[in-house]
């Protein structure tokens, strides 16, 4: 994503935490166990990035996170898109990215830290180890 809109990223993801951690505890309460529910939270749109023989891009993509009860009983917030790839009209992959649980939320946003990123795509951490 750009980094721009990291902030904006970060806040739907804390939206979705919060509903998906509401609708579990109704779901249980209730003895629901089916469900696929829309999470109604607007992400940025992400770029998808992934290598085979070479690298592959899929560019703005929309997040769409949807809360699954799935039959094993586990609760998820997850998005599957389709994605195909922008220089390769005959590559496409199904993608899944799912969060169960507070934790998995809780990881994922503490690991979206600008400066962190910044620094590992930077390298600058290991640069400046080499000057002490």
């Amino acid at each position: 994503m750009d980094g721009k809109d990291l902030e904006l990223f970060k806040v739907a993801l804390e939206l979705v935490k919060a509903k998906y951690l509401d609708w579990m505890k109704v779901a249980k309460e209730n003895n629901v166990t089916e469900m696929d529910k829309e999470f109604d939270i607007k992400f940025p749109s992400v770029s998808v990035a992934w290598s085979g023989s070479k690298w592959w891009f899929s560019f703005g993509q929309k997040i769409k996170m949807r809360f699954l009860i799935l039959d094993s009983g586990k609760m998820i917030a997850v998005w599957a898109p389709k994605v195909t790839s922008s220089s390769n009209r005959y590559i496409d992959e199904q993608i899944y990215f799912a969060l169960e649980g507070e934790e998995d939320f809780d990881s994922l946003l503490s690991q979206l830290n600008y400066q962190a990123i910044l620094d590992q795509l930077l390298n600058k951490k290991n640069n400046e180890d080499l000057f002490q």
